[in-house]
């Protein structure tokens, strides 16, 4: 009996003894470490052993240490799906959220993201201010989403349209010499040209459509960079998706009604709603782009071009006008390492132009509603842990954060000079002004934000130029009214109708027999731009019986616009 008394009372001291080790010793949740994901943070975490002074900033005024969680950029949305599959989401994590409704509904049916406006209200808006209002700018999304009841689940990260029209303006000078102009215009006219002619046929800029193509046809045709090869194409973009040729669905809009876009909902002219994919708009579009590619105007590779080798292709000259985003010091310093010259030069031999307009006057770029991606808060945190979230995103959207991430942090990035902001970051080996952005790492947390923090830095060399550039972006965007308004069905059906209409529309794109070889080539008029032909017009009546019954739109279709037509 002695001896039981001896192993129980050892067992009770070893209890306790472990249990206080326990208690005494800080929990994971007891910590001020903040698990955050983008799928290119990797430097982040060097900012933060370095402790780099914007990481520092930051660290002091929320008081969290920030750890991150990254992956490679064409896989993380299946690294998030994977981590939500085994309850390891991080604390924090940019998404693309509503962009994404089935597996948002499955996120937020699972209490797998926070409700942050359960937290972030009336109630509480004393105490985030910033976080409040970022939430009540974007009401309209969670009234939207059926299935978000309301809710607030994702905080939009802020931008504005940043794509424009690159050209070749060396090109266009080359094809305008009076030797090569004249060789131009007697195929065009059939005839020598009169002098006049060669002032007012001068090729120049494209307003619109019909200039566009004249001269994409020349940049194809014609050797414009004079390398006595035929070798050029006039046009490319990138992605499988095509939504860098976007811009051309926009020009075949009505003028007093939205009528035509990419990937979207449409007004029919009736007061109701339709999807893009079966517009009168799309299908001018898509035959626009078969005469491009029939007539090797379009690069033939467009579709499986990545950015990257878009851009290569235009500095080496392979292409006369890209679609692309606004990264023009980069483009700037690839183009004068392709071509030996200048970067005064450079910025002689290309531009970035607003797109050309189609047979209404309409052009634009298709743009997102202010914002591209969400930032998503793991909806499992403790109330410590929901608490420091919560106060770092307030902290991002403040006054003060947004001084640091545009102007950085006297001393160290810049100095005064009366009321002048001077930098002090210097320049790279190649000349151009350090940003923030290219001084220290932790820059890019500033993308839990706002994106428009690398595109308006003000200490960038060409800033002058790169703000009309994205001023001129901002003024043409495009804006679908009816954005996130997301019904049962659509969350069940839109994205795999979609992906089967962007299928047909490359095929159509590709296919010889939907050209129609008796539209003109020179003297062109709108509608030789999109002409159609017999084949054609039963390939795409197919299509619409494959869209409205096969795979379901119709049905999905007048769900969505019952619901949807309020926010005309």
């Amino acid at each position: 009996m002695k001896k039981l008394g001896n192993k129980f009372l050892l067992a009770a001291c070893l209890f306790l003894t472990l249990g206080c080790v326990a208690s005494c010793r800080p929990t994971e949740d007891d910590d001020n470490t903040l698990m955050v994901f983008r799928w290119d943070f990797a430097a982040v975490d060097s900012a933060r052993k370095q402790k780099t002074p914007i990481y520092q900033e930051i660290k002091r005024n929320t008081d969290v240490d920030i750890r991150v969680v990254t992956s490679g950029s064409g896989t993380w949305e299946e690294v998030l799906n994977r981590k939500f599959n085994t309850g390891d989401l991080p604390d924090i994590f940019i998404s693309y959220a509503m962009d994404r409704p089935t597996s948002f509904r499955k996120w937020i049916e699972d209490g797998a993201v926070l409700a942050i406006s359960d937290y972030v209200n009336e109630s509480t808006k004393n105490e985030y201010p910033k976080l409040y209002e970022r939430i009540q700018n974007y009401k309209y999304i969670g009234e939207r989403l059926s299935y978000a009841k309301g809710k607030t689940y994702a905080l939009p990260v802020e931008k504005t349209l940043e794509h424009g029209m690159f050209i070749r303006t060396d090109w266009i000078r080359n094809l305008n010499e009076p030797a090569k102009l004249t060789m131009i215009l007697t195929e065009e006219l059939g005839r020598a040209p009169f002098d006049h002619e060669l002032e007012s046929m001068r090729f120049k800029i494209p307003t619109t459509l019909i200039e566009f193509y004249r001269l994409t046809r020349a940049f194809s045709k014609y050797d414009p960079d004079g390398n006595g090869r035929n070798d050029t194409y006039g046009y490319t973009c990138s992605e499988f998706n095509m939504w860098f040729n976007n811009w051309i669905f926009e020009a075949m809009s009505s003028a007093d009604i939205h009528d035509s876009t990419y990937w979207g909902y449409v007004e029919d002219g009736t007061g109701n709603l339709t999807s893009s994919w079966i517009t009168e708009g799309n299908k001018k579009a898509v035959a626009f782009l078969n005469k491009l590619y029939a007539e090797s105007i379009l690069d033939p590779d467009y579709i499986a071009t990545t950015t990257d080798e878009k851009i290569t292709k235009f500095v080496q000259g392979k292409v006369g006008i890209m679609v692309g985003n606004i990264w023009y010091n980069t483009i700037l310093q690839k183009f004068v390492d392709a071509n030996s010259v200048s970067k005064e030069q450079a910025k002689q031999d290309f531009t970035v132009i607003a797109p050309p307009a189609g047979p209404n006057g309409v052009f634009g770029m298709r743009g997102n509603p202010g914002f591209w991606c969400s930032v998503c808060i793991n909806g499992q945190l403790s109330n410590h842990k929901r608490k420091l979230a919560l106060g770092l995103m307030e902290y991002l959207y403040s006054d003060a954060a947004d001084e640091l991430f545009t102007w950085g942090i006297e001393g160290v990035h810049y100095e005064l000079d009366g009321d002048k902001k001077v930098s002090l970051m210097g320049v790279d080996k190649s000349g151009y002004n350090y940003t923030i952005e290219s001084y220290d790492a932790a820059f890019a947390l500033s993308s839990l934000s706002k994106w428009s923090y690398s595109y308006y830095s003000p200490y960038q060399s060409n800033y002058e130029d790169i703000y009309q550039f994205m001023e001129n972006a901002s003024a043409y965007e495009k804006i679908d009214p009816v954005m996130y308004v997301q019904t049962p069905l659509y969350v069940e059906r839109d994205t795999i109708i979609a992906n089967s209409s962007l299928e047909q529309f490359v095929n159509f794109i590709k296919d010889s027999s939907c050209y129609d070889s008796s539209s003109k080539q020179v003297g062109v008029t709108w509608g030789d731009l999109y002409k159609y032909n017999a084949t054609y017009n039963q390939k795409w009546d197919a299509f619409l019986n494959l869209f409205n019954n096969t795979w379901g739109g119709a049905e999905m279709v007048a769900e969505y616009n019952e619901t949807a037509k309020q926010y005309l």
